[in-house]
């Protein structure tokens, strides 16, 4: 699947928002145990918030990768992709809506005599 980091400002409505996230609950679960929720962000502050985290993270994976693979980027097609990383980052607040998958992982039953500590 081709990624998307450069996207329009505009609004997207509520109503494809919840479409989208209705087929997201059409996809495999380990297990058909259906741990997951979604949380959507439209509000500009928070998608502004979340792009912090994002552009700390994106710049920490790209020094990572790096330092492990010097050629990494070395290539053409490496080199636009590297662009359009950077670009989405430095556009992330212009982001109209942020979907994030959770899972939640079931309660892990107590072991009889052992205590963490």
């Amino acid at each position: 699947m081709r990624a998307m980091r450069r996207l329009k400002p505009d609004l997207v409505p509520r109503d494809l928002l919840e479409r989208l996230v209705e087929t997201a609950t059409w996809a495999p679960s380990g297990g058909n145990a259906q741990l997951y929720s979604y949380v959507v962000v439209t509000e500009r502050a928070h998608v502004a918030r979340l792009g912090v985290l994002w552009r700390d993270v994106q710049s920490n994976y790209l020094a990572a990768m790096e330092r492990l693979d010097p050629g990494t980027f070395g290539t053409p097609d490496a080199a636009a992709t590297l662009e359009a990383v950077r670009y989405q980052a430095e556009h992330f607040d212009e982001t109209p809506a942020v979907i994030a998958a959770r899972y939640a992982r079931p309660p892990v039953p107590a072991i009889p005599g052992w205590s963490p500590t």
